[in-house]
């Protein structure tokens, strides 16, 4: 195999390779009669591969470690496994390399049958639009949270349009996308809450493949995703997916059809860069006469913009974090309008690709507005 198809193999599994100081064959890469896979407690990534080299695991970041150090990508690695002494073997240039392996018997994981599926036929990430949604997605998961769903993605039915929609967040924000499609509409519509990493692993799948697309199929417990000659394999998080909608479904006070302007995205920067600079900062937005004030304060620092909108609106004050905001403008798949109701601001079409962004409250005297940070938020 030459070095950059092993190493791009190799970067493909790393993620699911686990923590081995309690089982070791978490942290190793794994080859069997049907491929080569790694694992760890949640994600299981496949590659189907008739290697002929028996079936053994070695560690992952061993590997890695070679073929990082070896820069003729287009050159061969040799592989040569003893089962009598559980060595692999590894020639690679000039090199031969020795590594430690564990038999067969140690193995905990078995890919699945797909048996008792209870949803199947679903195409995920089918283009690259579907795709680019799905990874703009993401950017709505929380890092850390003490509530599940907030560190996953929601998958869900839609038995209206047949459509696969992707639900993510992480309190303060919300997105919500098309990303694939159902071949059969569903008895009724089901959600399921997929690790961060499986979709991941899911959209690297995509990348390294030709299919269009990968086909899920879902039971209670588990969700795999078939792409070409990669599989991924997950646990799903059993917990209630919480309800999406019903912060979408609020009546919009405003409406902004072209909210998308240099003069906004210039202004929240400057908002942005006030609140990183000071403590205690916060920013309100007074929409009133055709015209959107932006007023940041913190301690003595005090921002100030006016930005000309396109046409005039029912007043309306509200508050929100600039960077929450300035996520609009980056986020690739989002296009549509700005609606503001009680509790948020909602970008975008609900049909295809939606971002929402929760406010802080207002409190506006005498055209005068402060902003107190709340704890209840939409989503």
């Amino acid at each position: 195999m030459k070095a950059q198809d092993l190493k791009t193999l190799l970067d493909l599994l790393s993620p699911c390779l686990g923590d081995g100081k309690l089982l070791p064959v978490l942290s190793t890469v794994c080859f069997d009669k049907d491929g080569v896979y790694a694992y760890n407690d949640v994600v299981a990534t496949l590659y189907k591969w008739e290697h002929g080299l028996g079936e053994f695991a070695v560690e992952g970041k061993a590997l890695l470690n070679l073929l990082a150090s070896y820069s003729k990508s287009d050159e061969e690695v040799d592989f040569n496994y003893s089962p009598s002494s559980s060595v692999l073997q590894v020639k690679i240039g000039r090199s031969t390399v020795k590594l430690p392996t564990l038999e067969r018997s140690a193995f905990i994981f078995e890919p699945p049958t797909g048996e008792g599926s209870s949803v199947m036929g679903i195409g995920i990430g089918r283009d690259l639009t579907e795709r680019r949604r799905l990874r703009d997605t993401l950017e709505a998961v929380a890092a850390s949270s003490v509530m599940p769903v907030y560190k996953a993605v929601v998958l869900g039915t839609n038995k209206e349009s047949f459509g696969l929609m992707a639900f993510a967040s992480n309190g303060p924000t919300m997105i919500h996308a098309l990303v694939g499609k159902v071949k059969a509409a569903p008895d009724k519509d089901e959600r399921w809450i997929v690790p961060k990493l499986a979709i991941t692993q899911i959209l690297a799948a995509l990348e390294v493949s030709e299919e269009d697309g990968a086909q899920l199929a879902l039971t209670k417990e588990l969700i795999v995703a078939v792409c070409g000659d990669v599989i991924v394999v997950a646990k799903l998080i059993q917990d209630n997916a919480p309800n999406f909608y019903t912060p979408l479904s609020a009546k919009a006070n405003v409406t902004l059809d072209k909210w998308k302007t240099t003069e906004l995205e210039f202004a929240l920067s400057i908002a942005s860069a006030v609140g990183a600079s000071y403590t205690g900062v916060t920013t309100s937005f007074q929409i009133s006469k055709g015209m959107m004030v932006l007023q940041t304060k913190g301690g003595k620092a005090e921002a100030r913009d006016s930005i000309k909108l396109e046409k005039s609106t029912p007043d309306f004050n509200f508050g929100m974090d600039p960077n929450l905001f300035k996520k609009a403008f980056a986020l690739e798949s989002l296009s549509g309008p700005l609606k503001l109701n009680d509790s948020a601001g909602v970008f975008g079409d609900s049909g295809t690709f939606l971002y929402a962004a929760a406010f802080m409250r207002v409190n506006a005297p005498q055209n005068q507005a402060t902003v107190e940070t709340d704890d209840d938020i939409p989503f």
